[in-house]
């Protein structure tokens, strides 16, 4: 597994997409400040394309040609720590975002947090509406 290119919000990957035997497969990365870990899983494979949002940084590696969306600055060099094949700066496991808490959970646990549980029944994530903002979620 080689990394192709990272795109980068607030100095943490935001996005990395790598060469796994020829496939591009494409990582989301998600901070989580409760746990202070980047939690990565891969979202799905296809062609050279790093997910990001105008403003971000993205790095690409010498002779890779990987479509960058506009708006996005280049950077020339990223820290070593980063190219690791193997991620280990990070955690493999999905994320769910919680309002309340402000913040990305991971999901190994059937209760990320008092404001989100699995259901069964329908086999997806519930929210229980609190938000920060009214005062029902974490300061």
């Amino acid at each position: 597994m080689n990394i192709m290119a990272i795109a980068f919000a607030e100095h943490k990957p935001h996005s990395v997409l790598v060469d796994s035997d020829g496939c591009c497969e494409i990582y989301d990365v998600d901070y989580c400040k409760r746990d202070d870990t980047l939690y990565y899983h891969m979202s799905g494979c296809g062609p050279a394309y790093i997910e990001a949002a105008p403003g971000m940084r993205e790095w690409v590696a010498e002779g890779n040609h990987v479509a960058i969306p506009a708006g996005c600055e280049m950077i020339a060099s990223v820290d070593a720590k980063w190219l690791d094949p193997e991620m280990d700066w990070g955690i493999d496991c999905d994320t769910e975002y919680c309002e309340a808490c402000d913040d990305w959970l991971p999901t190994d646990t059937d209760e990320p947090c008092p404001h989100i549980r699995w259901d069964e029944e329908t086999g997806t994530w519930k929210h229980s509406g609190a938000t920060k903002a009214d005062g029902k979620g974490e300061a």
